[in-house]
């Protein structure tokens, strides 16, 4: 995993800046504004002082939460939202699909608890931000607005500076295309992956606990094989699955009509 960040984040965060009043974030950073424009990656740890930065000059985590409504919400991302006729599950698990290519350094993973949804964050490489994870609960609440709905209910969990995990209340989505079929089960899922990719009864398996929400470590405590054999499993899933990581892997099998 990559220790950087995409120059579209640390632009958002400035252009956040300077819309609220805060002045210019770049000033006492080892970075300027020609220097983002000739770069597409910047280091995570630049990134993450950046954001310490806008929460200090802001009053307050509350405050800068509050501004941060839209932070990391790429004008392209927003688009799709918009025109999204997904479910809020599916459009959930769509976009944090969408977050390792942004911050290839995030691991994060969406899975149904009793009516809601539990989002895990995680930054895998780099030097954490309890404050880049408070501000992203901001952008987990306000996305169904984008999608024509009301605010999510987003409950922390877990936070520390190296990752979360949030509990979300989704409102209902009035331009979600009806779907009479029984919510299918990660079962479900994983027996038409199995089918359409040709998977192995062993594949399957783990997939099947994937889609649960099990790291590498508990899909082996469960299957009792070593973690080194699961990690072997997932890299046959990422290439019959066509995928290159786990998150991506989840989203696919959930969303797609098989």
């Amino acid at each position: 995993m990559s220790n950087e960040v995409a120059v579209c984040a640390v632009q958002s965060l400035v252009a956040l800046a300077e819309r609220g009043g805060l002045g210019q974030l770049l000033d006492e950073a080892d970075l300027s504004a020609s220097d983002l424009s000739a770069r597409r990656r910047v280091d995570w740890e630049v990134y993450a002082q950046l954001v310490e930065r806008f929460v200090a000059r802001a009053g307050g985590i509350d405050e800068a939460t509050h501004m941060a409504d839209d932070l990391h919400l790429g004008a392209g991302v927003l688009d799709w939202v918009l025109s999204s006729r997904f479910a809020p599950r599916h459009l959930y698990a769509q976009v944090c699909s969408l977050a390792p290519r942004a911050w290839r350094n995030l691991e994060a993973t969406v899975t149904p608890d009793a009516g809601a949804l539990r989002v895990q964050a995680r930054l895998v490489a780099g030097v954490g931000s309890a404050a880049f994870f408070h501000i992203s609960r901001s952008s987990l609440a306000t996305l169904p607005a984008r999608a024509g709905l009301g605010r999510a209910e987003v409950e922390i969990e877990e936070l520390s500076p190296m990752g979360a995990t949030w509990r979300v209340s989704l409102p209902p989505n009035p331009n979600a295309e009806p779907d009479r079929r029984p919510a299918p089960d990660a079962q479900d899922r994983a027996a038409a992956a199995s089918e359409a990719w040709r998977l192995t009864p062993t594949e399957t398996l783990v997939l099947v606990e994937v889609l649960r929400g099990a790291s590498n470590k508990e899909v082996a405590i469960e299957l009792g094989m070593a973690e080194a054999t699961v990690e072997i499993h997932m890299t046959h899933l990422f290439r019959k699955s066509g995928v290159h990581g786990r998150t991506s892997l989840i989203s696919r099998v959930w969303s797609t009509a098989w």
